[in-house]
């Protein structure tokens, strides 16, 4: 009885270690989901063959933007010469996590109810929309004369323009406000897609463009499409600036496709982490179960021999050996199903295009628990089956 009590003992303490591994494989299984989920999600622009670079324009603690204008018109002149360059532009903006200004503004309807969007407002030139890959649904893009043109214009991203204009066409309309700092109410010249500019996480967002000369910032991005690899042309892009200014401080160049990876950099962490956690606990389960049979077999070596010698098949005598495992898989699997989803649901608010119960992450998580452990109580089993009962009788 001791014995028996011993192995009950082992047997449970191993259900509890696959149980928790099963928490943990699911739980980093959601993790992994999420991060596959928010790279391949619409963020409304293209990334690859995009090379950003972060100016600060401001070289004193008064930015003087009149001062700063003919640097940025002979900086695009200048990139835009290159031969393997398609666009360039320049914003306030750097999508998917960088926005300028959230703005929100509220619609009235005839019946009394008000209609609220929040809105990304930012300053950018011309060629910036081709250059981050957001394309021109209708109308065009900012020109050099826009920046002092009357009425001012601007370029409404898709879900702004149905905001203001519900199904009119709003190329050419009005919009029912005017600017800080600037004389009538814009004119809509363009519409865009939407962009992501509050991080991959969030859906795509309603945001209005202008001319960067109109409200300029002095802290930009520089974005340059190029034919080829665009990491190829940074000494190129630098050579540029510093014959331009000298003082100017530039930060890392760095593709757009890397600025997308990066904002998803706290998700994949977790996600290495969690699978680590799993990793270990997976391991320690396995040696555990693999410990409880090899025990279980010396402990009934005796019981298998007789049956080997009363014409019990090899295969036979295996399936005895598995039993044990497979019942003490089937327990941790089952509990460690409770355990996932209450850490589902914990990590809800971290998860992206997934939901915390999601049926493929549970079963193929369980399933390879399932699997490894089965695989590890094979190897025991199967020498049990091997055993010769002259031999084991002559011991004895």
């Amino acid at each position: 009885p001791a014995l028996h009590a011993t192995r009950a003992d082992g047997a449970a303490l191993v259900a509890l270690q696959i149980a928790l591994s099963v928490v943990l494989v699911v739980g980093a299984g959601l993790l992994a989901r999420t991060v596959s989920r928010l790279l391949s999600a619409d963020t409304g622009f293209q990334p690859h063959g995009a090379l950003t670079v972060r100016l600060q324009l401001v070289d004193a603690t008064r930015f003087d933007a009149g001062s700063r204008a003919p640097f940025v018109r002979d900086l695009l002149d200048r990139v835009r010469a290159l031969p393997a360059i398609r666009d360039a532009g320049l914003g306030a903006a750097l999508p998917p996590a960088v926005g300028f200004l959230a703005v929100g503004f509220t619609r009235e309807h005839d019946d009394g109810h008000r209609d609220t969007i929040m809105m990304n407002f930012a300053p950018v030139t011309g060629g910036y929309l081709p250059a981050i890959g957001a394309p021109l649904l209708k109308g065009r893009d900012f020109t050099e004369a826009d920046a002092t043109a009357s009425p001012p214009v601007t370029v409404l991203s898709a879900s702004a323009a149905r905001f203001f204009f519900k199904d009119r066409d709003p190329v050419g309309q009005d919009l029912p406000f005017a600017l800080p700092g600037t004389k009538g109410k814009p004119r809509v010249i363009g519409v865009a897609s939407d962009v992501k500019y509050s991080g991959l996480d969030k859906p795509l967002g309603a945001a209005m463009y202008v001319p960067w000369q109109v409200m300029p910032s002095s802290v930009v991005f520089l974005v340059l499409r190029t034919a080829g690899n665009p990491v190829a042309l940074a000494p190129d892009v630098r050579a540029i600036i510093r014959s331009l200014d000298p003082t100017q401080p530039i930060a890392t160049m760095r593709s757009l496709e890397d600025v997308v990876s990066t904002s998803v950099a706290g998700q994949r962490f977790r996600g290495r982490l969690a699978t680590s956690f799993a990793a270990l606990a997976l391991l320690v389960a396995i040696v555990g179960l693999a410990g409880v049979v090899a025990r279980s077999v010396v402990e009934r070596r005796r019981e298998l021999a007789i049956r080997l010698a009363l014409g019990a098949s090899p295969g036979r005598v295996l399936r005895t050996a598995l039993a044990e495992a497979i019942g003490v898989t089937v327990a941790g699997i089952a509990l460690g199903l409770g355990g996932a989803a209450l850490a589902g649901r914990g990590l809800g608010s971290l998860l992206f295009g997934v939901t915390p119960f999601d049926p493929l992450t549970f079963t193929v998580g369980s399933c390879a628990v399932a699997l490894l452990a089965i695989a590890a109580a094979w190897l025991p089993a199967r020498r049990a089956a091997e055993v010769n009962p002259a031999e084991l009788m002559r011991e004895e």
